[in-house]
């Protein structure tokens, strides 16, 4: 599992990426605020060959924690599970790139997905 820049190759031509994947993606912090979907600066995820979703993050430093404000999975064919645990796996390196330390998790689409994503994140 892989979270994107959203100046990344992978995703900067949006109409191939909606063609090539089926994954409608935009940087929100152009959009309006009243406009915004998914956050001012949603990520995309990349899950093995699928974008199975995006998160809306925010680092705060003084703290040393990486906050998902908003993590929205896409109904893909992946389970619930796999995508949780590849997820967790993925965040502590993710958070150390951007100098934190621990992750905390504020809103998550589907809501079911926020208990099991919290517990394997503490270990």
């Amino acid at each position: 599992m892989r979270i994107l820049s959203p100046f990344d190759n992978a995703v900067i031509q949006r109409d191939r990426l909606k063609c090539l994947f089926d994954y409608d993606y935009q940087i929100e912090c152009y959009v309006p605020e009243k406009k915004r979907v998914y956050g001012y600066f949603c990520l995309p995820i990349l899950y093995r060959d699928r974008f199975v979703g995006r998160v809306d993050c925010k680092a705060h430093r003084a703290q040393r924690r990486l906050e998902l404000k908003a993590l929205h999975i896409e109904e893909r064919v992946f389970g619930d599970e796999e995508l949780v645990l590849a997820l967790a796996q993925a965040l502590p390196d993710f958070a150390e790139f951007q100098e934190c330390d621990t992750v905390s998790v504020t809103k998550v689409e589907p809501q079911r997905l926020r208990k099991p994503l919290e517990r394997a994140l503490r270990g």
